[in-house]
């Protein structure tokens, strides 16, 4: 066949997606690739001459290996075998559509510029093939976006746990078992009027916030009574004025 390319496109969606092709074992499919680069190579794009003794010695395989490789392709529907011929016709398709491609461009240059018809419409054209290999391709980068996209389902159904202020029970139980003295109405009470802020944020813990508070608590009882308070000072002590 003329005007044949040294390279010929393999579509992934094609060979990805072919399940007679799926079926066959790797070493086929090696054959399959092989076959199909050299039949391109000698100008005879998806035709070659059914000699496994030859064919065998070229591939660098038994006689044996290559006939059961020839056989599962055929069992598979990948290429035909007619009058002494192995045949590919997903890369006898390729050729032509090359070569009308061709022809088209060496006529458009004849009349000295883009020629009417077909050939105005091959960007159009190759864009619906591409579209069409898209479309037909194995979904590996979707299934990878779908697990993405499960993965930040998974994590938004892990709602961030919300502040519970504790109950009067709650709190004291927890001053019990730390041994803390501190006043649970009180700590509540205090908080409550503030909207359980600390500073200008939302408290997110209570627990941190009560051993704060025994923290605070007895760091102010174990100060002198005249720091404690200006009601505090002792007998004798004058209480200074601002």
């Amino acid at each position: 066949m003329e005007n044949i390319k040294a390279w010929f496109p393999l579509y992934a969606g094609d060979w990805l997606t072919s399940m007679g092709l799926r079926l066959c074992s790797p070493f086929t499919r090696g054959i399959l690739i092989d076959l199909m680069a050299y039949s391109w190579q000698t100008g005879t794009p998806g035709i070659i001459k059914e000699d496994h003794t030859d064919l065998s010695l070229f591939f660098h395989c038994t006689k044996a290996e290559f006939s059961n490789a020839i056989a599962e392709l055929d069992k598979r529907n990948c290429i035909i075998r007619d009058n002494g011929n192995i045949m590919i016709p997903r890369l006898q398709s390729v050729a032509k559509e090359q070569n009308e491609k061709h022809k088209r461009r060496v006529d458009a240059g004849r009349k000295g510029g883009i020629a009417k018809g077909k050939s105005s419409k091959e960007p159009d054209e190759d864009i619906a093939m591409l579209k069409q290999a898209d479309s037909n391709a194995l979904p590996i980068d979707k299934i990878r976006l779908d697990k993405t996209r499960e993965e930040e389902t998974r994590k938004d159904k892990k709602k961030v746990k919300r502040f519970k202020p504790p109950t009067i029970a709650e709190l004291q139980c927890f001053i019990k078992e730390k041994g803390y003295s501190i006043n649970a109405e009180n700590f509540i009470a205090f908080y409550e009027s503030k909207g359980w802020m600390v500073g200008k944020n939302k408290m997110k813990c209570w627990k941190s916030a009560a051993s704060g508070w025994n923290l605070r608590d007895n760091s102010k009882s174990n100060k002198p009574a005249f720091e404690q308070g200006e009601n505090n000072y002792p007998e004798g002590i004058e209480v200074p004025n601002d």
